[in-house]
């Protein structure tokens, strides 16, 4: 990743005959490795390789070419345009071609691996820095919810003292009035004033003196 927060490429592919002639380069070398594809079309890779690495390198690609279709990785010292060395990892396979299964080429991916290793440190203190914010802000303390005050959608606990009949005594009288359990009650008759009495919807009548026959008194 450059200063300006690009991504830098890390790696480019190549294409190789049996013997690691070069055939194919891909354009991000310029990136890589600092030479243009035409640098390196129709050389030998091992000419690009530091000389304790190029007999490994050699049995490489002799592995690759008799184990047709699998991949293999060697890591090898690689010359840059500007005459310095970088660690390089090439991972290669044969292409077969599929009527004659003769090989047709090697396909090669290679990769600084220092500079992909920079990478993803850069990329990890990014992803621990956003993670460390988001962690912040998750610590923010959120106001209690004040007493008397019940969020939407959230049961109304019937034993809280928002009704509960210690709340004032004043209103013990109302509140003894109200069943938790939703029964209904009848009220009980009860005398008033000048004797009459209050019935509750529904309750049976019954009359505050006995039958009894009236006479009819004439008076004198």
């Amino acid at each position: 990743m450059d200063m300006n927060g690009l991504t830098v490429p890390t790696e480019f592919l190549s294409r190789h005959n049996s013997d690691g002639i070069i055939t194919f380069v891909d354009p991000r070398c310029i990136n890589v490795i600092g030479y243009q594809p035409q640098d390196l079309l129709g050389k030998d890779i091992l000419e690009f390789c530091h000389p304790e690495d190029q007999s490994h390198l050699r049995e490489s690609f002799q592995q690759v070419v008799k184990l047709k279709g699998q991949v293999l990785s060697v890591m090898y010292r690689f010359r840059m345009k500007n005459r310095e060395w970088m660690l390089i990892r090439t991972s290669s396979f044969t292409f077969q071609n599929p009527y004659s299964d003769e090989i047709e080429y090697i396909i090669c991916t290679n990769t600084n691996v220092k500079q992909l290793q920079q990478q993803q440190q850069a990329e990890l203190e990014v992803h621990q820095r956003d993670g460390l914010t988001a962690y912040d802000l998750s610590q923010v303390p959120v106001p209690s919810v004040g007493g008397g005050v019940h969020e939407a959608g959230k049961n109304t606990d019937k034993t809280d003292t928002m009704f509960s009949q210690e709340r004032d005594p004043r209103f013990a009288d109302m509140y003894s009035g109200i069943s938790g359990s939703g029964e209904k009650k009848m009220m009980v008759p009860s005398s008033t004033a000048g004797g009459q009495q209050l019935y509750s919807q529904n309750s049976p009548f019954q009359p505050g003196h006995s039958a009894k026959s009236f006479r009819y008194t004439s008076l004198c």
